[in-house]
């Protein structure tokens, strides 16, 4: 017997189709896993066995092999449970295979059959929406986010016996809608205009904002660089409806998304000075994570006490030697995923604050913010606030 449906791994930010082949024949009841699977999936084999059975349907008791097609893609990610859960359902010809072909499954399955929301849902809306399918079946928790791509019919389910009872046409889901966005620069709790003084690193950072300059701000403490680059989202343009979906795309692979709404408020990113360069950059052994650079995609990236960071300016510029382009990103990744780096988009405008320092540190420090910004942007400019060096 035999079954097939699709599923969506997500790699990087990018979401991947995968065709789940499911095949139940003679042997002792089993559940084997082909086709590179990480660790996550591999152990939905003790997890998806209790969610059918606790859903009242029947579990084969003989050998059922599973097969995750492409084999050269590494899978990750708990959202395979339901699309392997599925494709055993069909094999068995409790769900009739005709009525699944246009939908790709995403969701994470507890042992009494729930739906578990799960990062990334929009990365496996937009791939299946690329692939041509009709649709998604996904969490309940996940519908608002999903529906924030058009044109697909979203089934959101709180349990496996719902999805298997809408291709049974024994249950009818509600209407996913998006979520209403959250709110754009009126969401801000600062603004540029309370801002008192500062009319040099003003102007340095209105010409920052309309050109999409980097700027380095040094000064002692207390002269106000904190305060000025809090404030600069607030005089950045408006997105645009593609920039806010790679915003919160961003964000929803990280797990940050809440409420599964569009994203219309800028991000402000600032790192703690003793951030790591792994922590900045991004990436992972097996799950690939969105660092802060990436995490500040569209927005404003603050470097708190720049020569005091663990990624200094010099790390952080000798890692672009793997940049694959001006707008990407790149590193490797201990990955049997071919071609063993991914890219994340960090468009920012880099902000970076330092105290006092001596004029040897404060040339490198703008040597290097000029690098970050040549790399990631095509260009840079240095503005500062009360700029000033230490004795000697």
């Amino acid at each position: 017997m035999y079954g097939r449906v699709f599923g969506v791994t997500v790699v990087g930010v990018h979401g991947h189709p995968v065709a789940v082949e499911a095949h139940i024949g003679r042997g002792l009841p089993s559940l084997t896993l082909t086709g590179l699977p990480g660790a996550p999936v591999q152990d939905a084999r003790d997890r998806i066995r209790p969610a059918v059975e606790s859903s009242g349907l029947e579990w084969p008791l003989r050998r059922v092999v599973v097969n995750l097609s492409p084999g050269n893609l590494r899978k990750e990610g708990a959202g395979l449970d339901l699309p392997v859960a599925m494709g055993v359902l069909v094999a068995s010809k409790q769900v009739p295979a005709p009525r699944v072909a246009g939908y790709a499954f995403a969701g994470e399955l507890s042992l009494k059959g729930t739906l578990v929301g799960t990062p990334g849902v929009l990365s496996v809306a937009m791939a299946a929406a690329r692939a041509g399918l009709r649709g998604v079946v996904v969490p309940a928790d996940n519908a608002a986010e999903a529906a924030l791509v058009e044109g697909l019919d979203v089934v959101a389910a709180p349990a496996l016996r719902e999805v298997v009872g809408f291709f049974r046409g024994t249950w009818t889901p509600s209407a996913s809608e998006a979520a209403p966005p959250d709110g754009g620069t009126v969401g801000h709790a600062v603004d540029f205009s309370e801002i008192r003084g500062q009319a040099q690193a003003r102007r340095a950072l209105e010409i920052a904002a309309a050109g999409g300059h980097n700027v380095l701000l040094v000064g002692s403490p207390g002269a106000g660089k904190t305060m000025l680059a809090r404030r600069l989202p607030t005089i950045l343009p408006a997105m645009s409806r593609e920039e806010a979906l790679e915003v919160t795309q961003l964000h929803s692979v990280a797990g940050l998304l809440h409420g599964g709404s569009l994203r219309q408020e800028r991000p402000f990113r600032s790192p703690h000075h003793s951030i790591s360069l792994a922590a900045l950059l991004g990436g992972g052994s097996t799950f690939l994570r969105p660092g802060e650079v990436s995490l500040a995609h569209h927005g404003v990236l603050f470097l708190d006490e720049l020569m005091e960071s663990g990624a200094t300016p010099s790390r952080v510029c000798g890692s672009r030697s793997r940049t694959a382009a001006s707008s990407s990103l790149g590193w490797r990744a201990r990955s049997s995923s071919p071609p063993g780096s991914r890219s994340w988009p960090p468009r920012t405008r880099a902000r970076a604050a330092s105290a006092a320092i001596r004029d040897a540190d404060a040339i490198a420090a703008t040597t290097a913010c000029r690098r970050i910004g040549r790399s990631s942007r095509g260009r840079c400019s240095i503005g500062s606030t009360s700029s000033s060096s230490s004795p000697g």
